[in-house]
């Protein structure tokens, strides 16, 4: 299989940003952007729950699976 360079700087990327996150939810404090946001969204009017709701589906544990299996099918496809 022949991988491209970039494919490296994606996972280093990709591990910093995992790691960053990892750093900040150590600390134990929730910031106060997230904490609005949260608040916004949380006080929304009823009539947009059916769209918040499809939002959150898509970190929903089957479609980490999903996006993985159609990925896994498409190979060089996805990626220009």
């Amino acid at each position: 299989m022949h991988r491209h360079p970039v494919d490296l700087v994606r996972v280093v990327l990709g591990l910093a940003v995992f790691g960053i996150g990892f750093l900040i939810a150590q600390r134990g404090e929730l910031p106060v952007f997230e904490r609005d946001l949260f608040r916004i969204v949380n006080d929304l009017p009823e009539i947009v729950f059916p769209v918040v709701w499809a939002v959150m589906q898509l970190g929903n544990v089957v479609a980490v699976p999903v996006v993985a299996a159609i990925a896994a099918h498409a190979p060089g496809k996805l990626v220009p």
